[in-house]
């Protein structure tokens, strides 16, 4: 077992071997265990903008300078004299913290094409991403994309829930109506 010198995060940076803090960070649970040493919260409070971009970084890989504008733009305060320790447990805690979002989202907002969506080409949607949910939300309610971007998430979310509820009832509604009048 290694004993590494608890060093500051930009100490870390300057280091010209960083080999053995590395692999700490891969593979060490104390460095890998979500903390919130710096008291950000529940991400579901932020705003929708922010955890859909987070998410999106995240899902293309996030780089050490993204997770500093990150936790800037949630909490702005200097993190460079923090310990590498706390930088890695806050790190993990946003990741924890944006795949328990994701994964509520892929349970409340998921959706199985048909065969007709399929063949009407409705994968030719995905490159537009979080895009889509913006737009939505903001003809809902007449705002601007930028506007819905800063509403808090939770509000965000449920408001998508219900949307995907109610197109869901009338789905299915039209189907009953529809097998009736065969």
């Amino acid at each position: 077992m290694i004993e590494l010198i608890n060093i500051s995060f930009k100490e870390y940076f300057y280091l010209d071997d960083r080999s053995e803090y590395d692999y700490a960070i891969r593979y060490a649970y104390k460095f890998n265990q979500g903390i919130d040493n710096f008291g950000f919260g529940d991400f579901m409070k932020l705003s929708f903008g922010l955890v859909k971009d987070l998410q999106y970084d995240l899902q293309n890989g996030l780089t050490w300078e993204q997770i500093i504008d990150y936790m800037i733009l949630i909490k702005n305060v200097e993190y460079g004299g923090n310990t590498l320790l706390e930088m890695c447990q806050q790190r993990q805690y946003m990741v924890n913290e944006i795949e328990r979002i994701s994964k509520v989202e892929a349970i409340a907002l998921s959706h199985e094409s048909t065969d007709e969506e399929v063949r009407a080409g409705i994968e030719d949607f995905e490159p537009l991403g979080n895009y889509l949910q913006f737009r939505q939300l903001a003809i809902t309610f007449s705002k601007s994309i930028d506007e819905v971007r800063a509403w808090p998430y939770e509000l965000c979310f449920t408001e998508l829930v219900a949307q995907k509820k109610l197109n869901d009832y009338e789905k299915r509604y039209t189907k009953i109506i529809l097998e009736r009048h065969k």
